[in-house]
């Protein structure tokens, strides 16, 4: 059987309820109906009006089908299916050795024919979140009353787990956290390793090929001056080719001559007005 013939009947709590000939909305699925002898949906109460206060029951056989967002129903279709049937979440479960071991929590049931395939029950208390939710075949019930339900001792203890709890999620966690450091360790390590030996692998390169890089950068060098000159060259030529003459501001019309100046050579003082118009003085 496929998982998509199956469905937990939390899936379909508060599902609404619409009638096939009208289409109209009947009300919010409130709780199946369950007939624990057969391990059969027998039917279920949808609840209607103010705040859900007004309640109908359908049987199964006016269940038309299961949709993803309604169930459809036909209210003309009516038997009483219904006698034996009761709500199975909140059950008690015990063993036939008198141990209370839990409560049923939810069960998966045939979508087709109402048939159910497992029970899930969870220890009392917070244990639905704390230890998850084990499995339970219909076939391991030996009799069920309005309060509990009594299965075998050893069914009790072949359990299966069927939904992780708070704790195995936490030891999971613990684990991957454990197991995730240890890598990170070796990553980090292996990391670091390379790192060095990169650095390593560039110091020898550059030692080994340092002499080379100048000669190349002072051949690349040499090339750019060459080209440079080579091209204040050919400017020149062109003026030349061309008879262009820069203006006469800046051409001398007499080369003057250069002025021969001895570092260490002394200038006198030009003599000023005022000595220059002093006369002589008197013997």
């Amino acid at each position: 059987m496929t998982e998509d013939a199956l469905i937990r009947q939390a899936q379909l709590l508060n599902r609404l309820v619409i009638e096939f000939e009208t289409t109209e909305e009947v009300g919010y699925v409130d709780t199946l109906l369950v007939n624990i002898q057969q391990a059969q949906v027998a039917g279920f109460v949808c609840k209607t009006g103010w705040l859900g206060r007004q309640k109908q029951t359908f049987s199964w056989s006016q269940l038309v089908s299961i949709g993803h967002d309604s169930l459809v129903v036909n209210q003309t279709d009516s038997d009483d299916q219904l006698t034996a049937a009761q709500a199975a979440v909140g059950l008690e479960v015990w063993t036939d050795t008198g141990d209370r071991i839990g409560h049923i929590a939810d069960y998966l049931l045939d979508r087709a024919t109402g048939a159910i395939e497992l029970y899930l029950f969870a220890a009392e208390g917070l244990s639905e979140l704390t230890e998850g939710l084990y499995s339970l075949s219909p076939t391991a019930v030996l009799s069920a009353g309005r309060k509990r339900m009594m299965i075998t001792a050893s069914a009790a203890s072949q359990a299966e787990l069927y939904t992780e709890g708070l704790q195995q999620k936490a030891a999971q966690a613990a684990d991957f956290l454990k197991s995730d450091y240890a890598q990170t360790q070796q990553d980090w390590q292996s990391l670091k390793q390379g790192a060095k030996t990169l650095a390593d692998r560039l110091q020898q390169y550059t030692q080994e090929n340092l002499p080379e890089l100048g000669d190349q950068l002072q051949e690349t060098t040499q090339q750019v001056r060459d080209r440079v000159q080579k091209e204040v060259s050919n400017v020149r030529s062109r003026f030349q080719k061309s008879g262009f003459k820069p203006p006469t501001m800046f051409q001398p019309d007499e080369p003057a001559d250069p002025i021969d100046v001895d570092a260490f050579e002394v200038w006198e003082d030009e003599p000023t007005e005022a000595s220059q118009s002093e006369p002589p003085k008197a013997d």
